[in-house]
């Protein structure tokens, strides 16, 4: 009995723990493959999305798609256009050398900060970069950067560009969710109260666990209304890939594909700071 008791509430605190995230995560897969073709797709698919999201009281989107060219005009200022319905965040990496890169506006960097630049953080002066199409009506832009470890636990949270501090994607959707800068000085990251330690490459380490707790959508099932209005009701909705064409991160909790990782790192992160 007592057995049965403790298994049926580890069952209620995973659920729990999975349920009360403030993120849904949205995945192009197989069954959306096999429905409008393999990715990537033109840019009206992905503002598309953006659009039922906003118009079912979704609080903003992330972007996990590099958009740093053009590809078509009309579906890439549709897509821009869709920003202007909701807070969309947008990614960038920093250590990529380009031979002409787009530049990254200045709205989104924090030159503010300070902290001893000796140590070797994430750096570049070019990378991949949003064209500045769609920086013009995005909300914010992070970099998604982080650094080979044997088992990756950690989220590097500031890089430069151009020398000048820019904080990763993830610290900004927490910013945004909590309505509250995060401060970072001195390998430590302050933030609602709190003083976390970071890493001499101010990285912050993650409390990875449970892989059953990632709960997935199908893209497809979001652009054609199959997803329940409350269930994306006051969430930010992360956009991914979910297929195969995607390198592994080992994780302490297995392999996993990058944008598995990306989500893990945001369910980590959050029931951290909440």
């Amino acid at each position: 009995m007592v057995k049965r008791i403790l298994l049926i509430s580890i069952f209620l605190i995973f659920r729990i723990y999975a349920d009360d995230s403030p993120f849904m995560f949205v995945f192009v897969d197989d069954k959306t493959e096999s429905k409008i073709g393999e990715f990537p797709y033109t840019r009206d698919i992905y503002a598309k999305a953006i659009k039922v999201a906003s118009e079912s009281g979704a609080k903003a989107v992330v972007l996990k798609y590099f958009i740093d060219e053009l590809k078509d005009k009309v579906s890439d200022i549709e897509l821009s256009n869709s920003f202007k319905e909701i807070p969309v965040f947008l990614q960038c990496r920093l250590d990529i050398k380009q031979d002409h890169p787009n530049q990254l506006p200045d709205r989104f960097l924090t030159p503010e900060i300070t902290f001893n630049k000796a140590n070797n953080i994430i750096s570049g002066n070019s990378g991949w970069i949003p064209h500045e199409v769609f920086t013009d009506n995005c909300y914010d832009v992070g970099f998604v950067d982080i650094y080979s470890h044997k088992i990756n636990q950690y989220l590097p949270v500031i890089g430069l560009y151009h020398n000048i501090p820019i904080k990763s994607l993830a610290i900004k959707i927490f910013e945004y969710l909590f309505s509250e800068d995060i401060r970072i000085e001195d390998r430590k990251m302050i933030f609602k109260g709190n003083t976390y330690k970071l890493t001499s490459r101010y990285e912050y380490e993650l409390r990875l666990s449970n892989k059953e707790k990632l709960k997935i959508y199908s893209l497809i099932d979001l652009l054609e209304n199959r997803i329940e209005r409350d269930e994306l009701l006051e969430k930010i909705v992360i956009l991914g890939y979910g297929g195969n064409n995607q390198g592994l991160i080992t994780t302490p909790i297995g392999e996993l594909k990058a944008h598995e990782y990306f989500g893990y790192v945001l369910l980590s992160m959050y029931y951290d700071f909440k």
